[in-house]
């Protein structure tokens, strides 16, 4: 690298219940800041005041899935390819990023995505709560 540092590429691992950190490649990440937005009108309608509750972050891991082993095997790779139970605790380590290393939980609506072209892919829609999301944490599987 020259100039200046900046962020290139992809660290770090995810992992959760038959998945371990060593069978994925995280190829793709999206985070979203979200909270509620609960608004004081007056008797115009006119918006006088504002106040956020519930703030949560909501991310997307891309997954591709292999076998570390080598030379590995296609049966391996392919009895990795699990989608995680609901509400399942995700755990991401190595980022380097406050946001992102941690717990998260599983909230549905994963993908797999086959293609001809290219790898398995899976994508994990994931979420946890908190006032600081650098210190929030998946809640607990009851």
């Amino acid at each position: 690298m020259t100039g200046k540092f900046s962020i290139f590429g992809i660290d770090g691992n995810i992992a959760y219940t038959g998945v371990g950190a060593t069978y994925n490649n995280v190829v793709g990440i999206g985070l979203k800041d979200k909270f509620d937005v609960a608004e004081l009108k007056d008797r115009t309608g006119s918006v006088i005041s504002e106040s956020s509750t519930n703030r949560r972050a909501e991310v997307t891991f891309e997954v591709i899935i292999f076998d570390p082993a080598t030379p590995g095997t296609l049966a391996t790779a392919k009895s990795k390819v699990l989608l995680p139970d609901p509400l399942a605790v995700v755990t991401v380590a190595d980022m380097g990023i406050t946001y992102l290393d941690g717990t998260w939980n599983y909230v549905g609506d994963g993908d797999i995505s086959f293609t001809s072209e290219g790898y398995l892919k899976m994508s994990l829609p994931c979420r946890r709560r908190g006032s600081n999301l650098a210190t929030a944490a998946a809640l607990p599987v009851i």
